[in-house]
């Protein structure tokens, strides 16, 4: 994700317990200004990781996404 270079601020996660849409990454400003930057449909943790120059973001997820196979006879 690549951001402008005069976007400071802070990158948060945010999931409350009542919402069951997923979960928001969002860009707090220094001004106050508050943007959904990118957004999931599951509730997991995430965060936004900026590169060392401040011009991208990579987003990290987990997933729950499991398979499960019970195996009989073996």
């Amino acid at each position: 994700m690549k951001r402008q270079s005069d976007d400071a601020g802070w990158d948060v996660s945010r999931t409350t317990a009542l919402d069951t849409q997923g979960t928001d990454l969002l860009r707090i400003g220094l001004d106050g200004t508050v943007k959904v930057v990118w957004h999931q449909n599951v509730r997991n943790s995430m965060a936004g990781v900026p590169s060392p120059d401040g011009r991208h973001i990579a987003v990290t997820a987990a997933s729950t996404v499991s398979n499960v196979w019970m195996l009989k006879g073996l």
